[in-house]
């Protein structure tokens, strides 16, 4: 079976990402993280420099439109899964717009701008843009290196937001994706990743998006090394990642995302003996309709994974 994932931390099958075997102990060395992360954003901040976030590829989704009075209406359920207040500032309701309506070089270009609440909705723009719609992994990795910028920049601007951590936590896990899970491993990121969902949730018990996200972690961490290594070395189990999938589906028991991450973990996990319950969750998710772009991209890609079972 293919995996598919939307905004947790599962890998997803179309990166190519090279065969490896489990690891062992001896196989994992981290680097200093913050070493490391000063220079992905210096990285980050080079390309920025160079023009790069003023091309963006169009989303060819569903249009939604949040116009008027549209945004403050939908709000709730734009936000069921991570209980982000309604925005105070014309501007920084204007880049969420953006980025629920598929716009997300306009998002991202707002947190650039005003370098202030606008950065959580650009973060949020170019994590999924870079996932989702970028094309070639020459632009891509720069992406993923400027979402973890912006990520890190909505952070420190605002430590007691829930959801700037969780999508420090979501562009680090899609950086590690796309540069290949055991290097990450290597470099520290994993623990850096666990930290920020576990901020998050202390901030608000009820993201659902990061219990997903989190459950999501401790399965990718199980399938890399093994139960025994993932548990050991990271604290990761597959019980705790069941737990936390349900957990999200119990709190968002109408939305794809968190059938979804439970069924990409499951395949993780348990491979073709997950088969049955994966179609099933996924078979649930591409029932729902989306109202913004990125549920949209969400299902859209659920729907290829049902095709393919």
């Amino acid at each position: 079976m293919k995996k598919v994932h939307d905004r947790g931390l599962a890998r997803p099958a179309e990166q190519n990402q090279p065969e490896h075997t489990r690891m062992n102990c001896d196989e994992v060395h981290t680097l200093q993280p913050h070493e490391f992360f000063h220079g992905m954003a210096s990285a980050a901040r080079t390309q920025h420099n160079h023009g790069m976030s003023k091309r963006y590829v169009s989303y060819t989704g569903p249009e939604f439109d949040l116009s008027g009075g549209a945004l403050k209406k939908n709000w709730a359920e734009l936000h069921r899964g991570n209980i982000e207040p309604f925005p105070g500032s014309a501007k920084a309701r204007k880049a969420w717009q953006a980025y629920h309506e598929g716009r997300f070089g306009d998002a991202v270009r707002a947190g650039e701008k005003h370098d202030d609440e606008c950065l959580l909705p650009a973060a949020f723009a170019a994590t999924m843009y870079a996932h989702y719609v970028e094309n070639g992994d020459d632009k891509k990795l720069g992406r993923f290196e400027h979402a973890v910028d912006l990520a890190e920049r909505a952070a420190d601007f605002d430590p007691d937001s829930a959801n700037a951590h969780f999508m420090l936590a979501v562009a680090l896990g899609r950086y590690s994706q796309f540069i290949n899970i055991i290097e990450a491993l290597a470099k520290g990121i994993a623990p850096r990743v666990k930290d920020s969902l576990e901020q998050c949730l202390e901030l608000e018990p009820e993201h659902a998006e990061a219990h997903a996200a989190l459950a999501a972690w401790h399965a990718e961490i199980v399938d890399t090394l093994g139960s025994m290594l993932a548990s050991l070395k990271f604290g990761a189990k597959r019980k705790l990642a069941e737990q936390h999938f349900d957990t999200a589906i119990v709190l968002c028991p109408d939305s794809s995302f968190p059938y979804i991450e439970k069924a990409n973990g499951l395949i993780l996990m348990y491979g073709d003996d997950s088969e049955d319950e994966v179609r099933e969750l996924l078979e649930t998710a591409v029932s729902m309709t989306p109202v913004e772009a990125m549920q949209a991209l969400d299902i859209d890609r659920a729907e290829s994974q049902v095709a393919d079972l």
